[in-house]
């Protein structure tokens, strides 16, 4: 992997991670505009994810769980294309930024040299 092409993958990282900011605080959006504890939420999906796993929840709370579950499905695809769209406007192919990702989680070199490259 060349320099070049590891800069040109730090910064769509950068960029990726932005998004994914974003679309985290408009999670957190959709969850509080349902007046729902953030918290709660968490517990109901977590327990909803896991079949071992058994949460009380009230009507109310199932009410208010399957609306904000219906915001985000809604709200995901959009930042789905917009991490595709930060991949298209570089040099990489998504195809080859997936392939980058996967080398960086084997490789501690590959890792130490996108570390130096972001901060410097």
């Amino acid at each position: 992997v060349s320099d070049a092409e590891l800069t040109q993958f730090a910064q769509v990282f950068q960029k990726m991670r932005m998004v994914n900011q974003e679309a985290q605080q408009k999670m957190v959006e959709a969850v509080e505009a349902e007046d729902f504890e953030l918290q709660r939420f968490n517990e109901i999906h977590q327990a909803k994810m896991d079949p071992k796993q058994e949460a009380e929840i009230t009507e109310e709370e199932e009410k208010k769980y399957k609306l904000v579950v219906a915001e985000l499905e809604s709200i995901q695809p959009k930042f789905q294309k917009r991490m595709e769209e930060v991949i298209k406007e570089s040099d990489l192919s998504m195809e080859r930024y997936q392939q980058l990702a996967m080398a960086l989680r084997a490789d501690q070199e590959l890792q130490q040299r996108l570390q130096a490259i972001m901060q410097g």
